[in-house]
């Protein structure tokens, strides 16, 4: 039978002291017993309510998490794993989440009773939602925007116009509310649902992504892909997430589970953070996650950086800090106000004692007063037991020899063989009582450390040393074995203190960890005592401020100092700490080297479990070259890169100052002038754009010297130029300045070693005579600025109201079309050209005609006059080519080769990518051949350089493209276009084919143009043929080829099969 020390000690006793001793004894524990009983039964009424749960069958709830299964969700795996769930009575269902799965809805629908989500939990709580914020897993935000470094995008001002991939452009709260900071509206951004694959941003279909710092960029990193972060965090935005959340509903109706869910799902957290490597391979095993270990562990090392395990409680929410999230939401404008918020940060409210039974302790309290003054009268009673005390005292010594030496196990061994021990040896090897009596206690430890016990058994060592202890199972651990020789019944033995220091060691793991996040973390790190002295940084506070850490130590934080902030800030400062134990904000403090450095700054208190304040700690960022970034925004935004002058933005809010002004004073007006260079283009050709862009900049320098104090000079594009001259009392002041304006581009300016000379048209409107905005004013002066361009350049031209309503009248005629081509209102009708002789059909030209919705169908001289030169041409004319090669291609497919010929005008013809875009619509389809596809170009058209057409035209031949000259014969340079240009094919004008059987001068022209191309060797076709008698005419002159209504009139391309079954030429041309 196991002999404890107890039951030594009793038999050891002397009997006669036991029988005087008996009654004290028995009056002792009658009031251990009613004190005991006391405190059991106000125990029973203040456990938590809580714990009553474990009492009732288990309940199934639903936990939501917000994607799917990772190590993001690794505390709420842990809890349920290991069984943290179960023993608070709830079986836990973990749902992964998916696009279509939110947590919001899913908890607000009732599909599940608790979920974790993001930021996103305050707003919609704001917004009048009833959900209730348990506990924040995460204390920093791991969403971010990642770019790629190629795209140049690096701040959240590069993203505007940009395309941007978000979960919710309407809820992602962090990146809303980042963007409203930066004064950044929706509408400057292109807002696209994310299709959460990384490929669309490594592909290039959008700009932005959104990300979380634990995923995409291990993804990154691993396909060798740099690329740019940008982290609200950066742009004041440090907001909660990986919030575990309910609904009122929930926690009105399930206090105790809702406490219950909250303690599990902490407890799984930190079990998951101290073992990290076993979360994984439960990720791996069991939950199938495909990701690889490294990127788990990936993830598990950047979610320690968010969660801090080491230095803030699991799931701590700062009020305070929740306050601080919705004032910005308000002030972001996502929300009205915050009147929402009270009840959603979870309250435990832990019951108080009932009154009654604190008159019961009290009670107890007078009992135990008057049973100690009955011991103050036995006390003489007890004096006869000194003596009895001294003959326990070698019993007491060899009890102090077995249990003082350790609080863990304890062995009395003699060579190795024990001959007692306490049931904590039991404990931590897993051997019985009776199992370890008499063994070796060798076997105890593993056999490579069996030889250092030995020598500290032979010298009698007496300090702590480690080993490796062996359990029954043959699991090992950790030991801590402590030894001391000692007389044990009259023999030398050697009493040994067991200690299982597993925790200990995990406990040093987990320190060591802290020490490494602490030293290696992105902020710099200051922690001080409570009257502020310092008492450690880390590394990145010495890159930082330039101050090594024996440099600061109880040194005071004030040594760095600014001096740019007043008392008042830091009393501010204090007074936070002092009452929400938290401050946040920028602050300018000096390095070492004297240089002052903007920071934005954290400081938390740290309290004890009382909630004293013990120290504080600091988590500050260097945001210089945020700083300066934002001040090159800022003057980015508001002048031009080249010139360095005021850009449109500035020049609306100067335009709108001085409008302001004016209303205010009816003896002044002022003036508004666009200005575009002319010849600019032709530096540029000539020149270079080098050459170009320094000629703006001369001329921005000397345009600025002749202007007045108050007026403004902004560039609002490539030449454009926008003055403002404000405080006119008269037109005379007026046409002044501008005839400076005109002096000065007109006279040479020198780049490099080049003396180029250009001058400027100039449009001017005046305000309030011209009653408009701002902008109005500025279109205003710029339909001016074109007629002066027309009128001859180098010259002004003032706003008239007339000339106004006919530009409107283009404009208007100009939107119409552009609607007609995202319409699909214009078409093609084909008109066949034939050989008359033989009655072959040679091809068919394309003739544009606009099917409108209220004029019905418009001929091209009603339209097309209107958009000359404009980019809207460019548009209708690559409809028209892509537009005639699909007719080709299925004519093709029905049998038909027609060969198809288009007409190009000269604006379309000088296009710097015509010849790249022509080739593009060849090759997108593989039939019909380019040979088969004619360009006609107008000879009345002004075709500019030479040489660069014929470039051109040399490049078009290269693809296999043939050109005829249009409208031959009334153009004043026919012979010039004759001789250089490769066209293969002369068409005679209409408007002498058509009278040339009555008219004896335009009968003389047509046969001249038909002697022209027979002496340069080129083909001859007549257009305007509207009878037999024009045909037989030009079959004399020796003209075979025609076109005209007496042959065909345009016709939709459908009709064009049962025109050529029908087709046969008239008898008087074949004979």
């Amino acid at each position: 039978m196991k002999q404890t020390v107890t039951s030594v000690y009793q038999q050891n006793s002397d009997k006669k002291i036991k029988k005087r001793s008996s009654h004290l004894v028995c009056f002792v524990l009658i009031t251990i017993k009613t004190l005991f009983l006391g405190a059991i039964f106000a125990l029973t009424y203040s456990i938590p309510a809580s714990f009553a749960l474990e009492t009732s069958k288990e309940e199934t709830v639903y936990i939501q998490l917000k994607w799917f299964h990772q190590f993001q969700f690794a505390g709420y795996y842990a809890a349920l794993e290991k069984g943290f769930y179960k023993e608070e009575g709830l079986n836990v269902h973990i749902r992964n989440g998916a696009p279509s799965r939110q947590p919001v809805n899913e908890v607000l629908s009732g599909n599940a009773q608790y979920a974790e989500g993001n930021s996103e939990v305050l707003l919609q709580r704001l917004q009048g939602e009833p959900l209730v914020a348990l506990a924040s897993i995460f204390q920093h935000s791991p969403s971010v925007l990642i770019t790629l470094k190629s795209s140049g995008i690096r701040s959240v001002h590069d993203l505007v116009g940009k395309k941007i991939m978000l979960a919710n452009s309407n809820q992602d709260a962090d990146f809303l509310t980042m963007f409203l900071n930066e004064k950044i509206s929706p509408e400057q951004l292109n807002v696209v649902p994310s299709s959460y694959q990384l490929n669309d941003l490594i592909n290039g279909k959008v700009d932005a992504f959104n990300s979380y710092l634990t995923n995409e960029p291990y993804q990154l990193k691993q396909q060798n892909i740099p690329f740019n972060i940008i982290e609200p965090l950066t742009y004041r935005v440090d907001f909660y997430s990986d919030i575990l959340f309910t609904s009122e509903k929930e926690l009105s109706e399930n206090p105790r589970r809702v406490a219950a869910m909250l303690r599990a799902s902490l407890k799984g957290w930190r079990y998951a953070m101290d073992n990290p490597e076993e979360i994984i391979e439960l990720l791996k095993t069991k939950y199938k996650v495909d990701k690889s270990r490294e990127h788990l562990r990936f993830e598990a090392a950047e979610m320690r950086k968010l969660i801090l395990p080491n230095l803030i409680n699991i799931g701590h929410m700062n009020p305070e800090r929740w306050q601080h999230m919705a004032d910005t939401f308000i002030k972001s404008g996502l929300v009205d106000d915050k009147a929402k918020l009270d009840g959603f940060i979870y309250d435990a409210n832990p019951s108080k004692l009932p009154h009654w039974v604190i008159v019961i302790l009290f009670t107890a309290l007078i009992l135990i007063i008057f049973f100690s003054s009955i011991s103050f009268y036995l006390h003489r009673f007890n004096r006869h037991l000194e003596a009895t005390k001294k003959t326990l005292q070698q019993s007491e010594e060899r009890f102090k020899a077995f249990t003082e030496s350790s609080s863990g196990g304890i062995a009395i061994h003699t060579n190795g063989e024990i001959l007692e021990c306490n049931t904590g040896l039991s404990d931590i090897t897993g051997f019985s009582y009776q199992e370890l009596i008499s063994m070796n206690g060798l076997k105890l430890i593993d056999t490579k450390d069996v030889n250092t016990a030995l020598n500290n058994i032979r010298t009698g060592y007496t300090e702590k040393y480690e080993v490796t202890g062996v359990r029954k199972d043959k699991t090992k651990y950790p030991l801590s074995i402590k030894g001391k020789n000692i007389v044990y019944k009259g023999h030398n033995a050697r009493v040994i203190e067991f200690i299982d220091i597993t925790k200990t060691k995990k406990t040093e793991e987990q320190l060591k960890l802290a020490a490494s996040v602490f030293t290696h973390a992105r902020e710099g790190i200051m922690i001080t005592d409570l009257s502020g002295s310092i008492l450690e940084v880390n590394d990145t506070f010495s890159y930082i401020t330039g101050y090594s850490r024996e440099e600061v130590l109880n040194k005071n934080p004030r040594l760095l100092k600014s001096d740019k902030h007043d008392e008042a800030f830091y009393a501010e400062i204090w007074k936070s700490l002092l009452e929400k134990k938290e401050w946040s904000g920028e602050l300018w403090n000096k390095r070492k080297n004297g240089e002052v450095f903007p920071e934005l700054m954290t400081i938390s208190a740290v309290s004890d479990t009382q909630g004293k304040t013990q120290s504080y700690v600091a988590l500050f960022s260097d945001i210089t070259e945020m700083k300066q970034h934002q001040q090159q925004l800022e003057h980015l935004a508001h002048y031009d890169l080249l010139t360095n002058l005021p850009n449109r933005m500035l020049l609306a809010e100067r335009l709108s100052i001085a409008m302001k002004e004016t209303e205010g004073n009816n003896n002044q007006f002022i003036a508004v002038a666009y200005l575009d260079i002319d010849g600019f283009k032709s530096i540029n050709d000539t020149f270079g754009h080098d050459a170009g862009d320094q000629l703006l900049i001369n001329l921005s320098k000397l345009m600025v010297k002749v202007l007045r104090e108050n007026d403004t000079l902004a560039r609002i594009g490539g030449d454009e130029f926008v003055v403002v001259l404000s405080g006119l009392e008269n037109l005379r002041d007026c046409e002044l300045v501008l005839n400076r304006l005109l002096k000065t581009a007109a006279n040479p300016v020198k780049i490099g070693s080049q003396q180029v000379k250009v001058s400027t048209s100039i449009g001017v409107t005046f305000y309030p005579q011209d009653g408009v905005e701002a902008d109005q004013l500025m279109r205003h002066a710029d339909q001016a600025m074109y007629i002066a361009k027309q009128m001859g350049k180098n010259r002004y031209h003032f706003f008239d109201v007339h000339e106004d309503k006919s530009m409107q009248s283009k404009h208007e005629i100009i939107e119409q079309i552009k609607r007609g081509i995202e319409q699909d209102e214009f078409v093609l009708y084909y008109q066949p050209k034939v050989n008359m002789r033989t009655g072959a059909i040679i091809g068919a030209e394309a003739l544009i005609r606009w099917q409108h919705p209220e004029r019905g169908l418009l001929l091209p001289g009603e339209f097309l006059s209107i958009i000359e030169n404009q980019q809207i041409s460019l548009r209708l004319g690559e409809w028209v080519i892509d537009t005639a090669l699909d007719q080709m291609v299925k004519w093709q497919s029905e049998g038909f080769d027609i060969p198809v010929s288009v007409n190009v005008d000269a604006f379309q013809l000088q296009q710097i990518d015509f010849v790249e875009n022509l080739a593009k619509a060849i090759k997108k389809r593989p039939t019909p051949s380019a040979s088969s596809l004619q360009l006609e170009i107008l000879e009345t058209s002004a075709l500019g350089e030479m040489a660069d057409v014929l470039k051109t035209m040399q490049a078009c031949l290269d693809l296999g493209v043939s050109f005829s000259l249009d409208d031959f014969g009334t153009g004043f340079s026919s012979l010039t276009y004759l001789k250089k240009l490769p066209a293969e094919l002369l068409k005679i004008d209409q408007s002498f084919v058509r009278d040339m059987l009555i008219d004896p001068d335009d009968r003389s022209i047509v046969m001249g143009v038909i002697g022209l191309a027979l002496a340069f060797n080129r083909q001859v076709i007549a257009e305007g043929v509207e009878s037999i008698d024009h045909g037989t005419q030009l079959l004399s002159m020796g003209c075979e080829l025609a076109q005209g209504y007496g042959i065909a009139r345009p016709m939709p391309a459908e009709n064009m099969a049962a025109w050529i079954a029908d087709w046969t030429p008239d008898i008087a041309w074949t004979h």
